[in-house]
Order: structure tokens, then sequence, then C-alpha cells
């Protein structure tokens, strides 16, 4: 639970506001999963959350959007194995729509992070570096390994929030899923936000969580990961949505104890 986490002190003394307080672990082979439907915007979207890493070293798929296999239309945010970077990419099957990897490392898996990834490919041709936007606990990333930007034109993203693709949090092959624990996820469909002063604030100089009532658009969610049932995605179980759309992901090899 997030109150072990030194970063949040003691919740009782001020310090944390409580919001996010379960989290859940997922296995190298465990999955989440649900379908996306209809987007609202297949441009414009925001999404992240908490992650914490059990493992460095380690290539973890943090979320996803996919059909499987290779050459076809699909999208990852992950930490990467041979470097330890964050990389969020959205591909087509043939080219990159954008592809971004971190300069700095991050091996810390005493910490908690909040990623937070925000899209809108209509920003003006003169402000291409403005189109994706990726935040790491509340401040964002201005400093690249990769770094290619959304052409002009307003294309759309693809994998991320396409109708027909499926969304994953994990996967279903060990070298490239686990070993992470989340809490407290959004998706956001048609709408371009970053973290601060809507999921999350700072205090005292941390970024902590925050209540928040998007406009969560037809493909938004919130997991919350604050339920203890396993498999088929309900309003009890381990994936349930807490927005209003009832996206609730089903899970695969996940316990009831990994949710705590």
């Amino acid at each position: 639970m997030f109150s072990s986490e030194a970063w949040l002190a003691n919740p009782s003394s001020g310090f944390y506001n409580g919001v996010a307080t379960q989290s859940l672990r997922l296995n190298p082979t465990d999955t989440l999963t649900e379908a996306y439907g209809t987007p609202t915007s297949s441009k414009i979207m925001s999404f992240g959350g908490w992650v914490k890493r059990l493992k460095t070293g380690k290539y973890s798929n943090l979320y996803s959007g996919s059909l499987g296999g290779s050459g076809v239309p699909q999208a990852f945010i992950y930490f990467n194995n041979t470097n330890d970077k964050v990389e969020c990419f959205s591909y087509t099957g043939s080219s990159y729509v954008f592809n971004y990897a971190t300069t700095r490392l991050f091996r810390d898996f005493g910490s908690w992070y909040h990623l937070w990834v925000q899209i809108d490919t209509t920003e003006a041709n003169n402000t291409a570096e403005d189109r994706v936007k990726i935040y790491v606990n509340g401040i964002r990333e201005t400093s690249f390994s990769t770094e290619t930007q959304v052409a002009n034109g307003s294309p759309n993203v693809r994998g991320f929030n396409e109708s027909g693709i499926t969304q994953y949090f994990g996967h279903t092959n060990s070298f490239y899923g686990g070993d992470v624990y989340y809490s407290d996820w959004y998706f956001i469909d048609g709408t371009a936000v970053s973290p601060v002063d809507t999921v999350g604030e700072f205090k005292n100089e941390v970024f902590i969580a925050k209540s928040y009532s998007p406009t969560f658009g037809n493909n938004g969610w919130h997991l919350e990961f604050n339920k203890t049932g396993v498999g088929t995605g309900s309003d009890t179980t381990v994936g349930a949505d807490s927005g209003p759309n009832d996206h609730h992901f089903t899970s695969s090899g996940v316990v009831a104890s990994d949710c705590n």
C-alpha cells in the first residue's frame, strides 16, 4: 500500500491527502486487458498514473494498445530493459507517428514515479515539440535520446485509443511484462491536459495524487486498483473502472493478494 512508502509519509500527519491508497502488482505474465471502442478523438488524449519498478534492467510494458505481432498499428509506454529509460511510441505498422526515449534513467525501484503522456497532434505547425508531452512526477521531460515528433498534418495516433485494438497493462510474455506496481491510472479521451492541478498536485515540492473528475470522452477510464476480484472485468474486480463508462479491464494471472 502507498502508506508504506517514505515519499508519502504518514497520511495521519496531514502531508498526504489519502487519494490513492491502493496498488496492483503485475507479475511477469500477468495482464489487464480491455478493447477500445470508437474514440471521441484519435488525435487528442491524455493518460498515465503511478508506477513502481520491482527490478531494473527489465523490459516492463506499462500500458499499450496493440493488435499483436509485428507490422501492425501499436503503441507502448514502457521501461526499456537495456538502459532503464522510459520510452513511448505510436506506430502505424510501417512508420512512427511519434517515438520518444528519455535521456535520464529510472533505476530507483524503491520509489513511485508518476508518468503522464499528453497528446494533441492538432497543435500548430510551428509547435511540433508540443504535440506530445511526457511528464514524470508532474514535471515535463525535455531531454530525449530519441525524439521523433508528430509530423504536420494532424495525423491520427495509432494504437492508443484506436477502435478495435486491445489495451494492455503488462504482457503475456514474461520478458516484456510485469514486475511493476500500479496505482491511480487515468485515460482521458478527447482532452489534452497536464498532470499538474488535474490528477496531481505539489505539496512541499513533492508531487502527490489529487482527486480529479475529467470529461472522460468515449474511451476514458479511471483505474484505482482498489478491488480484489479477478477475471472478467466488472465493478468488483482489480480492473474496475470508477469512471462513468464502465470500461472494466479483465485480468489474467492476477490473484486477490496482488491488489492491496
